[in-house]
């Protein structure tokens, strides 16, 4: 099956396409490693992550879903939701919460509306969600209800993504953002799944978080940029470009160009994070980003360096994330070939 994003239905074919390949069966092994405890559903967030490489900063592709599959900027969109739907519904199967049918289309309409803020939709379908929990409604009664959110939930989802050929999907700083979209949806998903509804004060705080580490994890890039005493004019007008794809307010986005000014130390960033596994993911997209062309200088080894230790890691751990990374994009190497086939580069940047 293709999706045609020019179709106003583009958006329940997708939802039905990942719902109907959706490996329940993987899912429920990887549960059965989860503990039992009220980490349960964070932890699922985490392997979800894990084994879509999303953690490591190249989430899967799936070029099958677009109706062309050489068309790098809607394969990496659909791929991004359809990887958003899979840790979503990863997070269901290990709290045992619904993840088919109509309940499992509401979850993820719900989630995609509280993920673009849009809190007004988000509390209708959570109100319904409520409902039909609690007995008041049928699940089998909802679908028309579910259909009237496709088209403008789909039109809201692709004014906030690329959808023309653009360098800027091809650098790894692309790929660190698609992390905190995906992991945002596993956090919905698992306010939602762990105690049957989705609060506002929940998604609010949420999404909170959730900017806060994408505008750390740009501080620190643009500091890694800065590491070699440079930042080359074609670096700061796609960091300017990723700026306005975030619709970031006012306050943020002077921040955000001072730092291409004055950028920040590693002290800085590392401490603003909001967990440990952010942290973490920063550095690994931040070795990655020196090493993707081979060129990782004597600076920029420096730098990273400086940046694990404030994480607390030792030589040791430093030199097992570099050789992993390297590892990493050495397997991966034609999925990176193909990001980097959207622009011929020069000089390795984020």
């Amino acid at each position: 099956m293709s999706i045609s994003l020019e179709q106003p239905t583009w958006l329940a074919d997708l939802i039905r396409y990942t719902l109907e390949h959706y490996d329940t069966q993987a899912a429920s092994a990887r549960a059965t490693q989860l503990p039992v405890d009220n980490r349960r559903g964070v932890a699922a967030i985490s392997m979800a992550l894990e084994c879509r490489n999303v953690s490591q900063g190249l989430p899967a592709l799936y070029p099958e879903l677009s109706e062309d599959p050489s068309d790098f900027p809607s394969v990496k969109f659909l791929s991004t939701l359809r990887i958003q739907s899979e840790v979503a519904l990863d997070v269901a199967v290990s709290l045992g919460r619904p993840y088919e049918g109509q309940l499992a289309r509401l979850a993820l309409l719900m989630i995609w509306w509280a993920a673009l803020g849009e809190l007004d939709q988000a509390d209708a379908l959570a109100q319904l969600w409520t409902q039909i929990a609690q007995g008041h409604r049928d699940a089998s009664e909802i679908s028309g209800y579910l259909d009237s959110h496709i088209e403008p939930l789909g039109a809201h989802l692709k004014s906030r993504a690329v959808l023309k050929p653009d360098p800027l999907l091809a650098l790894p700083i692309s790929q660190g953002i698609s992390f905190f979209d995906i992991r945002m949806a596993g956090q919905l998903a698992e306010a939602l799944h762990d105690d049957q509804q989705l609060e506002r004060h929940e998604i609010e705080r949420i999404m909170m978080l959730t900017q806060s580490d994408r505008l750390r994890f740009i501080e620190a890039t643009i500091a890694l940029a800065w590491s070699n005493g440079l930042l080359e004019s074609e670096e700061r007008n796609l960091i300017k470009k990723q700026i306005e794809v975030l619709n970031l307010d006012k306050k943020d986005t002077r921040k955000l160009l001072n730092a291409m000014i004055t950028p920040a130390v590693p002290k800085e960033f590392v401490q603003s994070f909001s967990d440990p596994e952010v942290a973490m993911f920063v550095l690994r997209q931040l070795v990655i980003a020196s090493m993707i062309d081979g060129e990782q200088d004597a600076k920029e080894r420096k730098f990273l360096q400086r940046t694990a230790k404030e994480m607390g890691l030792n030589d040791t751990q430093f030199r097992q994330i570099m050789e992993a990374m390297m590892a990493f994009l050495d397997a991966n190497r034609a999925s990176i070939d193909a990001m980097k086939s959207q622009k011929k580069r020069t000089r390795p940047g984020f």
